[in-house]
C-alpha cells in the first residue's frame, strides 16, 4: 500500500502545481464546491480538497 500512496501522492503533487493557484482561490471565494472547482479545475476531488486543506493551515 505505500507504493499506492506514494503513487497518489505524486500525481496529486503533479496536479497541484498545473492548477492556477489565483483561479482556485477566486472559485473557492464565489463559493463552488469541491467537486465544482474539481472539473473545472481538471483535477480529482482529492487534488481539491488537499489544496483547500493547505490553505486552512496557511490562514
Amino acid at each position: 500500500m505505500k507504493g499506492l500512496d506514494r503513487y497518489i501522492r505524486a500525481n496529486a503533487q503533479r496536479a497541484m502545481n498545473d492548477i492556477d493557484f489565483h483561479s482556485f482561490i477566486g472559485m473557492m471565494e464565489e463559493g463552488m464546491s469541491q467537486p465544482e472547482i474539481a472539473r473545472e479545475l481538471g483535477v480529482s476531488e482529492k487534488v481539491v480538497e488537499w489544496l483547500a486543506k493547505e490553505m486552512e493551515k496557511d490562514v
